[in-house]
């Protein structure tokens, strides 16, 4: 029987090289440690899902395109078709977009960050220059700038509001990047619902910006996996070569058709969202021992003096959190805005833990 080093010989080094991606699954406890929308989609909206899933034949292939979805989308975003792409995830945009700008080449990304761009650059073989966050996760501009001058990128990901520290970014100051960078600027919207503003009015004037967005995160469609890029016709469909055929299913495409005829409902949860998260902000600000930082997304991280111990005492309290430390973001924590109730007792949990340490 081969060994297991023999084995990994057959694999690219560039890939045995890589942390993989995973989060285990704890579900006894309440679940804080995905920033998922803590609502589901109401009995009614599903029941009217459920008849249209019924008339849809199960045994056929979608069309290639989710053509329908993509006229849906154009419509809500005022953005023509073409520039759009549609898959099973954001996720899958960001590999498509480095697979189809970089290859063995250099990506720039910002450090803390979403690290799903460091992993598949570097599986594509790319060198990626990770550049800090300044003081209080500032944008750091000049050094942006000074490193597209210097070593010139042939991709860049910028995720506003960012991951994991939850702050939005000086839009004058991404757009200043945008315009000195030669090259294809990913700005990943994730948690835009959240935010005090996004990038959808600057996309006519920039041909080398993209706009991630997922469905995942406002939309509380997390278990539905869809996301998608927006940017000018020439490019996504340079980038939609490289997408697997039928990557969106048709039942997905029925689900996010019926919560787009539901606007209502994204207004209404992320303005009751964006309460829960001035609450939690503020209760989280009282407890001793921790620093709280102010959030555009829906969730907050906050830094003490032992995070893994902290992670694991909530835990036992039966509260499931997520550890996000790194050696650029030390002993940090990162709770995911949930219920009124949830949050209370997320809260309490953590009272009662502090309450243990010196």
């Amino acid at each position: 029987m081969a060994s297991q080093t023999s084995m990994t010989s057959l694999i690219r080094s560039e890939i045995v090289a890589l942390k993989k991606y995973k989060l285990a699954a704890r579900p006894e406890a309440i679940k804080l440690n995905q920033n998922e929308m803590p609502y589901d989609i109401p009995g009614d909206i599903k029941a009217k899902v459920l008849e249209k899933l019924v008339l849809i034949p199960w045994n056929r292939y979608p069309f290639s395109q989710p053509y329908s979805l993509l006229n849906k989308l154009s419509e809500f975003y005022h953005w023509p078709s073409e520039g759009i792409a549609v898959v099973n995830g954001s996720n899958v945009l960001i590999q498509a977009i480095v697979l189809a700008t970089s290859l063995k080449s250099r990506v720039l990304a910002l450090d803390p960050s979403f690290s799903l761009y460091e992993l598949e650059a570097k599986a594509l073989g790319n060198k990626v220059d990770l550049i800090p966050l300044g003081e209080n996760f500032s944008f750091p501009l000049k050094a942006i700038l000074e490193k597209i001058e210097k070593t010139p990128p042939s991709l860049i990901f910028l995720a506003n509001p960012n991951a994991p520290t939850a702050n939005l970014f000086p839009k004058e100051e991404i757009l200043q990047v945008i315009q000195k960078a030669k090259c294809l600027v990913v700005v990943d919207e994730a948690y835009c619902h959240f935010a005090d503003y996004d990038l959808l009015s600057e996309l006519p004037s920039y041909k080398n910006l993209i706009l991630l967005r997922t469905f995942s995160k406002g939309y509380g469609l997390g278990g539905v996996r869809l996301g998608l890029a927006l940017g000018h016709e020439e490019i996504i469909s340079e980038i939609s070569k490289v997408l697997l055929p039928y990557c969106v299913s048709a039942l997905n495409e029925v689900l996010v058709e019926s919560v787009l005829d539901h606007p209502e409902l994204l207004e209404k949860r992320v303005t009751t969202l964006k309460i829960n998260r001035s609450w939690l902000y503020q209760a989280m600000c009282a407890v001793p021992h921790i620093k709280v930082y102010t959030s555009q997304t829906n969730f907050i991280i906050f830094q003490l003096q032992d995070a893994e111990k902290t992670f694991q005492d909530l835990l036992n309290e039966g509260v499931l959190i997520r550890n996000v430390s790194t050696p650029s973001l030390p002993h940090t924590l990162r709770v995911s805005v949930g219920t009124q109730e949830e949050n209370e007792k997320f809260v309490k949990a953590l009272e009662k833990v502090m309450k243990n340490h010196k």
